[in-house]
């Protein structure tokens, strides 16, 4: 959902760098763009699943997973918030550029100075997301009866998070060149 948000975001706001692509063609990036949240989210998350997943009957247990998953979420709205302003500057997504900045905070400074609407609106989505997931994490949890039951789920979401984190069934996962079409790379 978090980068379903971004891409987005991006699109609302400089929309005319999407003017001349039809509606289907904008419609299927974002469909196509489903496959990619879903492998970056779950080769980051999966471990925690997995957790989540023993046959472990236990709510603190749960709690404690499910409290060790919220510091990705914060990270990935920090990156995908620093994304969608990056993007801004150079009509590209960010890969690598954070680590190679090293030492240069003056210039990380300056860009949240000019950011600090973005900043402050980002700072409360975390308040308010903090505050759900408390509520999430405290939902009184019903566990199944059966060991079995738990097995048979277990390894049924472990191929569905590989097939989602390969993004094909075929021999070739996916990469970033499926996210061009027909050799456009816009």
């Amino acid at each position: 959902f978090l980068f379903f948000l971004a891409r987005l975001s991006i699109f609302i706001l400089y929309n005319d760098l999407y003017k001349d692509f039809s509606f289907s063609d904008i419609l299927l990036s974002f469909i196509r763009g489903l496959r990619f949240d879903g492998a970056i989210f779950f080769t980051f998350s999966a471990v925690f699943f997995a957790f989540l997943l023993f046959p472990v009957k236990n709510k603190l247990y749960h709690k404690i997973v499910l409290w060790l998953m919220f510091p990705l979420y914060l990270f990935f709205i920090f990156f995908l918030s620093s994304d969608v302003l990056y993007f801004g500057y150079v009509n590209s997504h960010l890969t690598n550029e954070p680590f190679l900045l090293g030492q240069d905070t003056t210039f990380i400074f300056d860009m949240a100075k000019v950011y600090i609407l973005p900043l402050i609106i980002a700072i409360i989505f975390i308040v308010i997301l903090s505050f759900l997931w408390n509520k999430f994490v405290n939902i009184d949890m019903e566990f199944e009866k059966s060991y079995k039951h738990y097995g048979i789920v277990f390894v049924l979401w472990v191929g569905v998070i590989f097939l989602i984190i390969r993004g094909t069934v075929s021999d070739k996962p996916l990469s970033t060149i499926d996210a061009y079409v027909s050799g456009n790379s816009d």
